[in-house]
């Protein structure tokens, strides 16, 4: 009985491992399943490289503790559509900016034929009680160069966190609450 399950075991295996669809038998092959939409390249505290397929579009999701003291987590959600990339395949990076209120997404100066679309909280030790909030395409000192639609923007002082919601980017840059 062991000897027919170990039999049926190697028929099984060498049948899968033969087939158009399997990496075993790919020279090329990275072990990247080829069904997936994303593959993460490089991951720190507050950055993340995550590879997305055009044809599948994706998103990128990046949690980080910006300010230990207060315990509270930043978040971003990068949501690339379907056939919207200038190539096949790319690299993208998500990252937070240390000590501002900022997202720096790249590659830099990248160009989609149809917006993304960024979900963004970040814990909140940048601004006062009445300040008048906005979220902006910035340069790389943090001045405004333009607006950015998006649905929502929530601060929530007491909470200690400031959100915009469904943010349309037609490019990579950098991106931050604003005064």
């Amino acid at each position: 009985m062991k000897l027919l399950i170990t039999l049926i075991t190697i028929l099984l295996f060498g049948i899968t491992s033969c087939t158009d669809k399997s990496n075993l038998v790919d020279p090329n092959s990275n072990f990247e399943n080829p069904t997936l939409s994303k593959q993460i390249i490089s991951k720190t505290d507050i950055s993340i490289t995550q590879r997305i397929r055009n044809n599948k579009g994706g998103t990128i999701k990046l949690r980080a503790n910006l300010d230990p003291e207060s315990g509270q987590e930043s978040a971003a959600y990068l949501t690339i559509p379907k056939n919207s990339m200038p190539e096949d395949i790319m690299d993208i990076t998500v990252s937070f900016v240390p000590g501002f209120p900022d997202i720096e997404l790249g590659p830099h100066g990248t160009e989609f034929s149809e917006p993304l679309t960024l979900d963004l909280k970040i814990e909140n030790s940048w601004f006062d009680k009445n300040d008048k909030i906005d979220f902006k395409y910035v340069d790389v000192n943090g001045n405004p160069i333009e607006d950015v639609e998006y649905e929502a923007l929530v601060f929530r002082f007491n909470n200690k966190y400031v959100k915009v919601k469904k943010a349309q980017l037609s490019h990579f840059s950098r991106y931050a609450f604003t005064r």
